[in-house]
């Protein structure tokens, strides 16, 4: 399934998945999409998804140096802006955002076909 995903998103124009790699192991990824927009003038904007480290390499720069390398090919793209969404709880993922120079300024809304793994999902309201 991993080959054939891999496969779909290489075919899709615009979009990657970015590896980092500890001797022969990938150990971090991100996927980065770049989407055609309407406003903007034109400008496209990209989508930064899947900002995953292995727990046994966390804490070394991976995510970072990935989001670096998606930042610098959504820019090149002519993206006017980048986005990543976090679930509200994931305190960790979001100091890397902030270290790597990203601002918690926008709301994000979602509606899921699946149930969410978050603790706020735990909950009986």
């Amino acid at each position: 399934m991993a080959e054939a995903r891999l496969q779909a998103l290489a075919a899709y124009p615009g979009s990657c998945v970015l590896l980092a790699i500890d001797g022969d192991m990938p150990v971090a990824t991100v996927t980065l999409i770049i989407v055609p927009n309407m406003t903007r003038q034109g400008a496209p904007y990209a989508f930064i998804e899947n900002v995953v480290t292995h727990a046994d390499h966390r804490g070394r720069g991976h995510a970072k140096a990935l989001l670096a390398v998606a930042e610098r090919r959504a820019w090149e793209a002519g993206c006017y802006r980048i986005m990543i969404v976090s679930g509200n709880h994931n305190e960790a993922a979001h100091e890397t955002y902030h270290a790597a120079g990203y601002a918690g300024t926008k709301t994000g809304f979602q509606k899921r076909k699946i149930p969410d793994r978050t603790p706020s999902a735990q909950r009986s309201d």
